[in-house]
Protein backbone atom coordinates (compact mmCIF):
# COMPACT_ATOMS: atom_id res chain seq x y z
CA UNK A 1 0.00 0.00 0.00
CA UNK A 2 1.48 3.28 -1.11
CA UNK A 3 -0.85 5.55 0.75
CA UNK A 4 -0.17 5.64 4.50
CA UNK A 5 -3.80 6.40 5.32
CA UNK A 6 -5.10 3.40 3.39
CA UNK A 7 -3.29 1.14 5.86
CA UNK A 8 -5.76 2.27 8.51
CA UNK A 9 -9.09 0.65 7.95
CA UNK A 10 -12.27 2.17 9.29
CA UNK A 11 -12.79 -0.95 11.38
CA UNK A 12 -9.54 -0.36 13.27
CA UNK A 13 -10.54 3.14 14.38
CA UNK A 14 -12.14 3.55 17.81
CA UNK A 15 -15.91 3.98 17.84
CA UNK A 16 -16.97 7.30 19.32
CA UNK A 17 -20.37 8.75 20.06
CA UNK A 18 -21.22 10.50 16.76
CA UNK A 19 -21.45 14.15 17.77
CA UNK A 20 -20.27 16.30 14.86
CA UNK A 21 -18.69 19.43 16.20
CA UNK A 22 -18.69 22.42 13.85
CA UNK A 23 -15.50 24.27 13.07
CA UNK A 24 -17.17 27.50 14.15
CA UNK A 25 -18.28 28.30 17.68
CA UNK A 26 -21.97 27.52 18.11
CA UNK A 27 -22.94 31.17 18.48
CA UNK A 28 -21.54 31.87 14.99
CA UNK A 29 -23.55 29.14 13.24
CA UNK A 30 -26.27 30.45 10.92
CA UNK A 31 -29.85 30.35 12.12
CA UNK A 32 -32.02 27.97 10.10
CA UNK A 33 -34.56 29.85 7.99
CA UNK A 34 -36.39 26.89 6.46
CA UNK A 35 -40.17 26.83 6.80
CA UNK A 36 -41.21 24.55 9.62
CA UNK A 37 -44.20 23.73 11.77
CA UNK A 38 -41.84 23.89 14.72
CA UNK A 39 -40.21 26.93 16.24
CA UNK A 40 -37.37 26.75 18.75
CA UNK A 41 -37.07 29.59 21.24
CA UNK A 42 -33.42 29.54 22.16
CA UNK A 43 -30.47 31.71 23.07
CA UNK A 44 -26.95 32.32 21.84
CA UNK A 45 -25.87 33.20 25.35
CA UNK A 46 -23.89 30.62 27.31
CA UNK A 47 -26.94 28.60 28.36
CA UNK A 48 -26.18 24.87 27.91
CA UNK A 49 -29.71 23.49 27.43
CA UNK A 50 -30.60 25.46 24.28
CA UNK A 51 -27.22 24.48 22.85
CA UNK A 52 -27.98 20.79 23.51
CA UNK A 53 -31.26 20.99 21.58
CA UNK A 54 -29.60 22.82 18.67
CA UNK A 55 -26.83 20.21 18.48
CA UNK A 56 -29.36 17.37 18.70
CA UNK A 57 -31.44 18.83 15.86
CA UNK A 58 -28.29 19.36 13.77
CA UNK A 59 -27.20 15.77 14.42
CA UNK A 60 -30.59 14.54 13.18
CA UNK A 61 -30.58 16.94 10.22
CA UNK A 62 -33.81 18.59 11.37
CA UNK A 63 -34.45 22.17 10.27
CA UNK A 64 -36.07 24.31 12.95
CA UNK A 65 -37.13 27.92 12.78
CA UNK A 66 -35.21 29.58 15.59
CA UNK A 67 -36.15 32.61 17.63
CA UNK A 68 -33.17 33.96 19.54
CA UNK A 69 -33.92 35.45 22.94
CA UNK A 70 -31.34 37.67 24.61
CA UNK A 71 -31.00 36.38 28.15
CA UNK A 72 -28.92 39.37 29.18
CA UNK A 73 -31.82 41.66 28.22
CA UNK A 74 -34.23 39.33 30.08
CA UNK A 75 -36.26 38.63 26.93
CA UNK A 76 -36.96 35.15 28.35
CA UNK A 77 -38.85 36.82 31.21
CA UNK A 78 -41.18 38.79 28.91
CA UNK A 79 -44.94 38.21 29.18
CA UNK A 80 -44.99 36.65 25.70
CA UNK A 81 -42.33 34.09 26.60
CA UNK A 82 -43.74 33.36 30.07
CA UNK A 83 -46.99 32.46 28.26
CA UNK A 84 -44.97 29.76 26.43
CA UNK A 85 -43.03 28.62 29.52
CA UNK A 86 -44.28 29.72 32.93
CA UNK A 87 -40.73 29.40 34.31
CA UNK A 88 -39.43 31.85 31.70
CA UNK A 89 -36.66 29.51 30.54
CA UNK A 90 -35.19 28.36 27.24
CA UNK A 91 -35.32 26.18 25.23
CA UNK A 92 -38.98 26.00 24.26
CA UNK A 93 -40.15 24.08 21.20
CA UNK A 94 -43.40 25.41 19.74
CA UNK A 95 -45.23 22.76 17.73
CA UNK A 96 -48.00 23.93 15.39
CA UNK A 97 -50.59 21.15 15.43
CA UNK A 98 -52.84 22.90 12.90
CA UNK A 99 -56.15 24.64 13.38
CA UNK A 100 -54.48 27.33 15.45
CA UNK A 101 -53.48 24.86 18.17
CA UNK A 102 -49.92 25.15 19.45
CA UNK A 103 -48.16 22.97 21.99
CA UNK A 104 -45.03 23.99 23.87
CA UNK A 105 -42.36 21.54 24.99
CA UNK A 106 -40.12 23.07 27.62
CA UNK A 107 -37.63 20.46 28.83
CA UNK A 108 -34.44 19.62 26.94
CA UNK A 109 -34.84 15.84 27.22
CA UNK A 110 -38.52 15.98 26.19
CA UNK A 111 -37.67 18.13 23.16
CA UNK A 112 -34.83 15.83 22.05
CA UNK A 113 -36.92 12.69 22.48
CA UNK A 114 -39.81 14.29 20.55
CA UNK A 115 -37.52 15.25 17.66
CA UNK A 116 -36.02 11.76 17.61
CA UNK A 117 -39.44 10.07 17.54
CA UNK A 118 -40.88 12.55 15.04
CA UNK A 119 -38.25 11.77 12.40
CA UNK A 120 -37.83 7.98 12.28
CA UNK A 121 -36.68 8.34 8.66
CA UNK A 122 -33.53 10.08 9.92
CA UNK A 123 -30.85 8.11 11.73
CA UNK A 124 -32.19 7.34 15.18
CA UNK A 125 -30.14 9.04 17.81
CA UNK A 126 -31.91 7.46 20.76
CA UNK A 127 -32.24 3.69 20.69
CA UNK A 128 -34.44 2.23 23.38
CA UNK A 129 -32.78 -0.04 25.93
CA UNK A 130 -29.26 0.19 24.57
CA UNK A 131 -25.88 1.57 25.53
CA UNK A 132 -26.41 4.27 22.88
CA UNK A 133 -29.61 5.29 24.68
CA UNK A 134 -27.68 5.62 27.94
CA UNK A 135 -24.91 7.65 26.28
CA UNK A 136 -27.40 10.06 24.73
CA UNK A 137 -29.18 10.48 28.07
CA UNK A 138 -25.85 11.13 29.74
CA UNK A 139 -24.98 13.75 27.11
CA UNK A 140 -28.38 15.47 27.24
CA UNK A 141 -28.72 15.60 31.02
CA UNK A 142 -25.33 17.06 31.95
Amino acid sequence: MNNRTSALSLASRPQLLPIPLPHLPLFLLPITKHPSKMKLYTSRDPAPNPRRVRLFAAEKGIALDEVMLDLLKLEHKSAAHVARNSLGQVPVLEVDEGGGKKTYLTETVAICRYLDALHPDKERTVRAHSIEHAKVDMWIRR
